[in-house]
């Protein structure tokens, strides 16, 4: 297959043999192998994939955990390529679906399409080289830290894969499994899993503000009984011991969710004007001048929380610096809201007051 548009070309490239060696993935850009920079499978106008690079290797075997790329000692022609999402920073998150790029190579399975391959053989170098035209010969299920992943399996030699599929490292690879070779097959396998994935996720669905409060609760629980040596030799200890620690690599979390409320700006500029820079609750200026205000920083707050159903009104705000803004979100009180409630009617009538000696433009 040879497509004619000359950014994306289909198979072979003029001039460009196998083991040619480009010095890093921009190269390989340039001359036409690998036409994007940071993606490691293109696609063109939602057709099949055209090329793979395979930026990481586990030599010779399947590697469990994360981005188990490999190939086999015994069939060096064929290879194990993880699909495309599902990860941060290398970590497994959740399941990897029909994107564009896994779709794509799909796509190339369904038309027996060849796919250009460049590999990174050395880790410490970026240099990649071309190792030719390969087939997808589908995926096989794949789960890394309990999230699935696609198992490609590419192969430039059809001997070699008559002979792997008859091999006892093509028994261990299926492991129990059977190969897809087509889209709507993968469909099929990943709706339950999906399904599953949302109904989990909205279970775990938390506010932030619940999940801070927890933070909070989780962290007074542990370490307040600590002394300040106990604390300092602890985290140095996670630390030195990161490379086994479940700390070295924050876990994810449950799903935080965070509800914004459509505010009336013009109450927000308001207040701030009428608080004129002194904190509504400890009566000092805010840490530092807010210049498209010419007063002192301060934060918004609603008396009566809009989560609690108050209202988006100036009577209920007040305008505080950002530590009493923190402050009476995790240690609120009555006596607290008593001030605040003070300091806005202040601020307020002083401010009403000033409007009606405020000389009124004349009508023209």
């Amino acid at each position: 297959m040879q497509n004619t548009n000359q950014e994306h070309v289909y198979g072979a490239i003029p001039n460009i043999k196998i083991g040619h060696v480009f010095t890093d993935r921009a190269e390989a850009h340039e001359k036409g192998i690998h036409k994007d920079r940071t993606k490691g499978i293109v696609t063109y106008q939602g057709g099949p994939a055209y090329s793979v690079d395979i930026s990481a290797f586990d030599p010779n075997t399947q590697k469990k955990g994360k981005y188990a790329n490999c190939r086999f000692a015994n069939y060096p022609d064929i290879y194990i390529y993880i699909g495309e999402g599902g990860t941060d920073d290398k970590v497994h998150y959740c399941h990897q679906t029909l994107t564009a790029a896994n779709r794509g190579l799909l796509l190339a399975c369904e038309q027996n399409s060849d796919i250009r391959v460049i590999t990174k053989e050395d880790s410490r170098l970026n240099s990649r080289t071309y190792k030719g035209l390969f087939k997808v010969k589908g995926f096989i299920p794949g789960f890394y830290d309990g999230y699935f992943a696609f198992k490609f399996i590419l192969c430039s030699n059809e001997n070699s894969w008559n002979e792997f599929i008859n091999s006892p490292e093509y028994t261990q690879l299926l492991s129990g499994e059977k190969i897809y070779t087509s889209i709507d097959q993968a469909q099929k396998y990943l709706k339950p899993l999906l399904l599953k994935q949302v109904n989990e996720d909205n279970k775990n669905v938390i506010k932030a503000g619940e999940y801070d409060a927890k933070l909070q609760v989780e962290a007074e629980k542990k370490f307040n009984n600590h002394s300040d040596l106990d604390l300092f030799n602890l985290a140095t200890q996670l630390k030195n011991n990161s490379t086994t620690s479940k700390y070295k690599q924050p876990s994810r979390i449950k799903k935080i969710i965070r509800y914004e409320y459509s505010r009336n700006p013009a109450i927000v500029t308001l207040r701030l004007r009428m608080s004129k820079g002194i904190c509504g609750l400890c009566d000092q200026p805010g840490p530092f001048i807010d210049p498209s205000l010419g007063y002192a920083f301060l934060e918004v707050h609603h008396i009566k929380w809009l989560s609690k159903q108050g209202d988006d009104s100036i009577e209920n705000t007040v305008g505080l610096c950002p530590n009493c803004h923190t402050k009476v979100h995790f240690c609120p009180s009555s006596e607290a809201e008593e001030k605040m409630r003070k300091s806005a009617k202040r601020d307020y009538d002083a401010f009403v007051k000033s409007l009606k000696h405020t000389p009124q433009p004349e009508n023209q």
